[in-house]
């Protein structure tokens, strides 16, 4: 399903019933697509961001993970790194 932002004129692309921008559907699919083992933040980082240094590069990512959330927060998914040394997954929200 892909419609355009009445904004911007950007492709939305939809996961989970909510219409996600290019960008952050791409983030969440390779973090999805990860499964259980999750994906590091270098790893995001470099796919993402690879101009960056890498402490922009991380906060980038981490930005983009809150505006997912944001945007997931009407369905019962949720992307979470128990610390920020452990990698991203899409987990269900604790009820």
């Amino acid at each position: 399903m892909s419609e355009t932002c009445p904004h911007c004129g950007q492709r939305m692309l939809a996961r989970h019933g909510v219409k996600l921008p290019p960008l952050l559907a791409d983030i969440f699919d390779l973090i999805a697509h990860s499964g259980e083992r999750g994906i590091p933040i270098e790893t995001l980082a470099w796919v993402f961001y690879s101009g960056k240094p890498k402490t922009e590069a991380h906060r980038c990512v981490a930005v983009n993970v809150n505006r997912l959330n944001d945007f997931l927060s009407s369905t019962n998914f949720e992307i979470r790194a128990p610390s920020r040394s452990l990698p991203y997954r899409v987990v269900e929200r604790a009820e």
